[in-house]
């Protein structure tokens, strides 16, 4: 890579030395103010749109570095196209921004549209639409193509390249770690060759909040179902409609569902937060370093670990780490729905504003989901 992809001092995402920083300890009441103040009078929708790059020469995976990969065409972005570097590892970018969408990579260096949120599904389109044909023009130049699909259909977890991400790498560490112990590769299959697209959106008050998130993990398997689009793997059928969610399931990490004590008819931040805090502790970051941890978020919180204790940097990184079809945060992130072509991708924002931002189809909802089972 030219020099000219290097982040200048003044662009990193992190400015501050280790030593000039002053975390605060991280409370319960701390964690409780970040959903207070995510509460917002707003309809705004986003969406995060993940994509299965291949060379079309070869019908196989691209590699991230290269004169024909990845990294190449992210150059290009950044040289042509106005995209600012925002993170990179060395010489190899992770993360760009322009005018508030970000693309963000996958393990292999597979390119994610994070879009801005948008009240006017036309706006946001229009964004994507933006998006779609840019990256379409670019990779043209060095050969690779993009597949609206929720799986790759062509290669096996060996031949995709991993990207030089530390994060990225302890957690393809950890799941092989799991493959070793279990003989269960869906793990690194979920991590290295799943695509989806994410739905975010916004919730007013705690009672929104508890209402969204109890109605949209009872219809996820619906709505995953409407969109499934991932029938194949390793070049042949795979028996599934959709195989990513087969592999999503069976990865072994923590689930939850709604037969559980978490949707009680009093659920709203506190019993969320209960069940965030009763979660692996997985990756720590402290001095540049990254490590696995041990017991819960909530022991962390509570107790500290290795001398360390609980800060809101843990706790973003934590939340990274709720891999489920439902995450709440700042906002309410559906994320169980299959890649798609691109002339439907905007059916699923269409869907999800049409349910969730109607007084009328959240009360049918409501009714239609209140005597469901988990069967």
């Amino acid at each position: 890579m030219k020099d000219s992809f290097a982040l200048n001092s003044g662009d990193s995402d992190d400015p501050l030395p280790i030593s000039e920083k002053v975390e605060k300890r991280l409370t319960r009441e701390d964690i409780r103010g970040i959903f207070v103040d995510s509460c917002r009078e707003g309809q705004k929708i986003g969406i995060e749109v993940e994509k299965i790059g291949i060379r079309a020469d070869k019908i196989s995976a691209p590699t991230y570095r290269g004169k024909r990969g990845y990294l190449a065409i992210l150059g290009k972005l950044y040289q042509e196209l106005g995209w600012q570097i925002i993170k990179q590892e060395g010489r190899f970018i992770m993360s760009m921004d322009r005018c508030g969408a970000r693309l963000d990579l996958e393990s292999d260096g597979r390119i994610e549209l994070a879009g801005t949120p948008h009240e006017s599904l036309h706006d946001l389109v229009r964004e994507f639409r933006i998006h779609q044909n840019e990256i379409k023009e670019i990779s043209d130049l060095f050969g690779i193509t993009w597949l609206g699909v929720g799986y790759h259909p062509f290669s096996a977890n060996r031949e995709l390249e991993d990207v030089p991400d530390p994060r990225k790498e302890m957690l393809i560490q950890y799941l092989e770690s799991v493959k070793k112990k279990t003989g269960n590769d869906f793990g690194l299959a979920w991590f290295k060759k799943t695509a989806g697209i994410h739905v975010n959106m916004d919730y007013s008050s705690e009672k929104d909040f508890a209402r969204k998130t109890k109605i949209l993990t009872k219809i996820a398997p619906v709505i995953s179902a409407i969109f499934m689009n991932s029938p194949f793997s390793k070049k042949k059928f795979s028996d599934h409609v959709g195989f990513r969610t087969h592999v999503v399931n069976n990865t072994g990490l923590p689930q939850f569902d709604f037969d559980s004590e978490l949707y009680h008819s009093d659920f709203g931040f506190d019993a969320w937060i209960d069940h965030i805090l009763s979660l692996p502790l997985f990756l720590l970051k402290k001095d540049d370093k990254w490590t696995l941890g041990e017991g819960t978020f909530g022991e962390y919180v509570e107790n500290g670990y290795k001398g360390n204790y609980a800060t809101k940097n843990d706790f973003d990184l934590h939340m990274k780490s709720v891999w489920k079809d439902l995450k709440v945060k700042s906002v309410i992130e559906l994320r169980c729905i299959d890649s798609l072509p691109p002339h439907l991708v905007p059916s699923v924002p269409a869907l999800l504003k049409g349910l969730m931002y109607d007084e009328e189809a959240l009360s049918y909802l409501e009714k239609l989901t209140d005597a469901w089972t988990y069967d």
